[in-house]
C-alpha cells in the first residue's frame, strides 16, 4: 500500500516558549510521495499556521541539498526566515529520517537559491542563516513621500488623536528584493514606545509601502541594540509577530547607526516587540555585504497528516 502520511511538526522561531516567536509548521514530504502545488496550498490553509514550510529530503535533483517551499493561508512566497529557522529545527528533530549530526543544512528553493542554516553549540542551540545585506534609500523628510510617511505613521500610532508629535528620526526604503519594505526609526522620546503601543493597524493600508518596519533604539540595561514591529495589512499579514527578513534592513541600519561603539561582525540583540515578542541575535559582516539573523526554535507539537 502506498503510503499517504506525512510527519508534521509546529515549532515557533526566535522564541523563549511555545507561546513566543513566530510559529510555523514544518510537512517532512517522504521521497515516495509528490504533492501538488493545489495540495500544498491546501494543507498551509488548513493548518491556519502564519507560515507552512514542506521539506524534502536531500536527493540528485537537489545536488544533495534538502528541498523546500513555503506557503501561507493563500499564497507561495518566494523566501520565509523564521519558516526555514523552523525547517531546520524540524530536520534536526528527526533523526530516524535524516542525518541530525551534521551542524549546516543546505535548503534549495523552487526558485533555485540555496539557504544554509547552521546551528550554534550543538543540539539544541541556536540556529542562525545568513543572507546579503539590505541596505535602504533614505526618504527625505519634506518629500510627498515622506510626508505621507509620517502621517500613515501619525495616524497608525494615536498620535494625531492625543496631539503628540512623533520623532522620526529615518525613513528609507528598501531596493531589490526588499523594495516593498519601508524602515522608520521613531525615536522613544515624550513618553512614546514602541513595545505595547495600540496600533490602528489598518491605517498602514494607506502607507506607499506594504511592508513597514518601525524601529527603536533598545534598552541597554537589557543588552538590547533596538527593538521593532513590522505592519503588513495590504499583503495579509497585519503585524509579523516576528519578521526575519525586516532584520536584513535593520541589522545593516543599526550595524551603522552604532560604528562609532560597536564594531563590524558585532552580534546585536534585536528585540521585535509584538504582542507575541520574539528575540533575535544578528550581526553585519560588511566584507561578505551579509547580515546573519539567529535565534532559538522551540518545537511544541508533532504527528502526522494525511496527504493524499
Amino acid at each position: 500500500m502506498a503510503q499517504t502520511n506525512a510527519p508534521f511538526l509546529l515549532l515557533s522561531a526566535f522564541a523563549t516558549s511555545a507561546h513566543t516567536g513566530n510559529p510555523a509548521a514544518v510537512i517532512i514530504v517522504p521521497s515516495t510521495i509528490t504533492l501538488t502545488d493545489t495540495k500544498m496550498q491546501a494543507i498551509g490553509k488548513d493548518l491556519v499556521q502564519p507560515m507552512c514550510a514542506f521539506v524534502s529530503p536531500p536527493c540528485a535533483d537537489t545536488g544533495g541539498d534538502y528541498g523546500i517551499r513555503w506557503f501561507n493561508t493563500e499564497n507561495e512566497l518566494p523566501m520565509c526566515l523564521h519558516a526555514t529557522l523552523a525547517a531546520a529545527k524540524a530536520v534536526w528533530s528527526s533523526p530516524g529520517q535524516f542525518d541530525a549530526a551534521v551542524d549546516v543544512l543546505k535548503f534549495r528553493t523552487a526558485f533555485g537559491a540555496v539557504v544554509s542554516a547552521s546551528r550554534q553549540g550543538g543540539e539544541g542551540g541556536a540556529i542562525e542563516i545568513t543572507f546579503p545585506d539590505a541596505p535602504t534609500v533614505q526618504i527625505a523628510h519634506d518629500s510627498p513621500e515622506g510626508a505621507k510617511i509620517r502621517d500613515v505613521i501619525s495616524k497608525a500610532f494615536g498620535a494625531q488623536e492625543t496631539g503628540e508629535e512623533l520623532e522620526v528620526r529615518y525613513m528609507g526604503h528598501g531596493t531589490g528584493q526588499y523594495a516593498k519594505y519601508v524602515l522608520v526609526d521613531v525615536a522613544e522620546t515624550g513618553g512614546f514606545k514602541l513595545e505595547g503601543r495600540k496600533v490602528m493597524v489598518d491605517a498602514f493600508r494607506e502607507s506607499p509601502f506594504p511592508i513597514n518596519v518601525i524601529t527603536s533604539a533598545g534598552d541597554e540595561s537589557n543588552g538590547e541594540s533596538f527593538v521593532s514591529r513590522t505592519f503588513s495589512p495590504n499583503v495579509g499579514c497585519p503585524e509579523d509577530h516576528v519578521c526575519g527578513s525586516a532584520h536584513c534592513l535593520l541589522t545593516l541600519y543599526w550595524a551603522h547607526k552604532r560604528s562609532s561603539s560597536v564594531a563590524p561582525n558585532t552580534p546585536m540583540k534585536a528585540r521585535q516587540v509584538s504582542e507575541r515578542g520574539g528575540i533575535l541575535q544578528v550581526r553585519w559582516d560588511p566584507k561578505l555585504e551579509s547580515v546573519t539573523v539567529g535565534g532559538d526554535v522551540v518545537l511544541w507539537a508533532q504527528g502526522a497528516i494525511d496527504i493524499q
